[in-house]
């Protein structure tokens, strides 16, 4: 299945990586890794992570670093890749909460 990331989650990868990677690239290097390989994963097994909210977002940890989560939808034959927080951070999408 294609995958297609929003701006939103390129830039939070970015962000991710360059944080980690001032402090310890190699670290930086497995995180990324592990992040382009829970997509590919995605890409073959979309329905892996279970809906968590408003009724079509999935959410799916981070192979290895759980504290990453990976939240995405599913639209007709594309996964869309919406947002990569940490499990710290507030969902993105609501402002309410």
């Amino acid at each position: 299945m294609k995958v297609r990331y929003t701006d939103t989650a390129a830039a939070e990868i970015r962000d991710i990586t360059s944080y980690i990677s001032a402090h310890n690239p190699t670290a930086a290097d497995a995180v990324l890794a592990q992040i382009e390989h829970t997509i590919e994963l995605l890409a073959g097994h979309p329905m892996l992570g279970p809906i968590k909210y408003e009724g079509s977002v999935r959410m799916l940890p981070v192979r290895h670093y759980p504290q990453y989560l990976l939240f995405y939808t599913i639209e007709q034959k594309e996964i869309v890749v919406l947002n990569l927080r940490h499990a710290a951070r507030r969902r993105p999408w609501r402002d309410d909460d």
